[in-house]
Formats: structure tokens, C-alpha cells, sequence
């Protein structure tokens, strides 16, 4: 692993998991990264977190990062249950993922907004401030327009969403980095 400057690690009573060889530079985290870490994070390989980002894994939960993921800048995941990044993610500055709403709203049943798993695939591009928020699943090869808000399942392959919510706006596209 390599760590610029400023990277802070706030907790590591969890663990960390590295499925490929240890090598330096397999995970790379930018400046001013802030690591919280006190349920299992997995990286596979050639992972870059980009600076000012901020990670955090509760208790019990798993975050894991898939072989080929690139985060530019300022990356926000707050993981309470389960967020899987696929290979060969692509994400754009300032965006968020959240598999948690961190506040429980009840009534005399039980818990209303319970965490939900946040499942993206392979190959998945995500435009700048974007917010993924629980429950969302994004199949592979697709890309994320700027700016949208993910709430559900996102399942046609070669497309682009955007918006707020986000919605299907073409098919049949690929995108390279």
C-alpha cells in the first residue's frame, strides 16, 4: 500500500483484506484520506483512492474494492452493511455512497428505513457529485451522469442514467479510460 501525506486512519479494529499479491502500490491512498475502518474492507488490485476521501466501515459490515477501481477525489463511502465496487470502477470527484440513512426512523412495528446493500458492478463509470444511496444495485458497463441521485436497481447493460432520480437516458454505449 502507498499513503500520501495526510492520510489518516481513525480506526482499524477491523480488518483489512488484500486479494492479490503484496505488492507496493496494489492500493493507493491520495492525500488528506480519512480511514475508518471496524468491519472488513477488501481491496483486489490496482486500487487508487484519490485525495481528500473519506472511508468508513462499521462494525459487521464489508466494503470491498474490485481490481482496476479509480476514485479521483474527495470519494465519500459510509458503510454500515454492504457496498461492493466491481473491476475496473471508475469515480469522478465528490461522490457519495451510503448503504445507511445513520439515523433509525420507527414506529410501534419496528424500524422503517433499514441499511440496505449497495451492490456496483464492473466497469461502471460514476459522474462528479453523484450520491448512491441504499438499496442500489448498477449492473456492469454502464455510466452515471453528474450530479444524479441512485435510489434503486439500475439493469441495462451499455447505457447511461442520469438525474435526480436517476433514469434511463440512452442504450447501446460503451465509454474507455
Amino acid at each position: 500500500m502507498l499513503f500520501a501525506p495526510g492520510v489518516k486512519f481513525i480506526s482499524l479494529k477491523g480488518k483489512i483484506l488484500l486479494e492479490s499479491t503484496p505488492l507496493r502500490g496494489q492500493v493507493k491512498f491520495g492525500r488528506n484520506c480519512a480511514v475508518n475502518i471496524n468491519g472488513t474492507i477488501t481491496f483486489k488490485s490496482n486500487i487508487t483512492i484519490g485525495e481528500g476521501s473519506v472511508l468508513y466501515v462499521g462494525p459487521d459490515a464489508t466494503l470491498t474494492f474490485g481490481s482496476g477501481f479509480y476514485a479521483t477525489s474527495d470519494l465519500g463511502v459510509n458503510c454500515k452493511k454492504k457496498i461492493s465496487f466491481g473491476d475496473g470502477c471508475l469515480i469522478a470527484y465528490q461522490v457519495q455512497v451510503l448503504d445507511t440513512d445513520f439515523h433509525r426512523i420507527m414506529d410501534k412495528t419496528g424500524i422503517l428505513n433499514p441499511d440496505k446493500e449497495v451492490i456496483i458492478g464492473n466497469h461502471v463509470w460514476i459522474g462528479a457529485r453523484t450520491t448512491v444511496l441504499k438499496g442500489t444495485r448498477i449492473a456492469d458497463n454502464i455510466v452515471i451522469g453528474a450530479a444524479s441521485v441512485l435510489t434503486k436497481q439500475y439493469n441495462v447493460n451499455y447505457s447511461v442514467y442520469a438525474g435526480n432520480p436517476a433514469t434511463l437516458v440512452k442504450k447501446n454505449v460503451e465509454w474507455d479510460y
